[in-house]
């Protein structure tokens, strides 16, 4: 089944309700809270993998949008002039028994500067990029992390997200070069919405 994604007047995306099965909310607080702590902290873990560690169960990209365009201005954080090919995905990182949405994701990714079987992954699968990554046995280092608190906004209005939102943005630097830059969104505690509709991807 596809992803569906509208948009609404405010111009922000929402997922249509799809065919998966109502979720009721479980008691998981405890386990969303070593999550939280582990993804603020930066174990060393992949994203992919710490969520699937904490909550049990196989974790999947449910994309939102995915665009290969120039870079229409520099992107410091990159060390990447305006111009640069550049890939930029939005996505969900889902639960796949009941495709609860767990975190949401922006990546800025330069091609250019990743193996072609890595880019080719990232374009035609949904696996998360940490996965992807590791499976094509890709080294990175995380640079420039940083964290904050927000009001939910853009993800609450796209994955079901209730109250505050956690932050965190950081760069991936491959064989010595900044590669990706990735800001991801998920809730301070496990308070989602009771209706968050998702279709599982194709």
């Amino acid at each position: 089944m596809a992803t569906n994604l509208r948009t609404t007047g405010s111009g922000r995306g929402q997922f249509e309700r799809g065919s998966c099965p109502s979720v009721r909310l479980r008691n998981l607080s405890s386990a969303w809270q070593n999550a939280r702590l582990q993804l603020l902290h930066a174990t060393g873990a992949t994203v992919t993998e710490t969520l699937e560690e904490c909550f049990g169960e196989p974790i999947q990209a449910v994309k939102l949008e995915e665009l290969s365009q120039p870079l229409e201005e520099a992107l410091p954080e990159l060390d990447a002039p305006a111009g640069t090919q550049a890939l930029s995905r939005r996505v969900l990182l889902c639960g796949t028994r009941q495709w609860q949405p767990f975190l949401y994701a922006r990546s800025t990714i330069l091609p250019a500067r990743l193996p072609d079987s890595v880019v080719r992954a990232l374009v035609e699968t949904s696996s998360p990029i940490g996965r992807i990554l590791a499976e094509h046995g890709v080294e990175t280092a995380v640079q420039g992390l940083k964290t904050w608190t927000e009001p939910a906004g853009e993800a609450d209005a796209i994955s079901g997200f209730d109250r505050t939102l956690l932050g965190r943005s950081y760069r991936l630097v491959v064989q010595g070069a900044p590669a990706m830059l990735i800001r991801e969104q998920f809730p301070a505690a496990w308070r989602w919405s009771s209706t968050a509709p998702i279709r599982e991807p194709a």
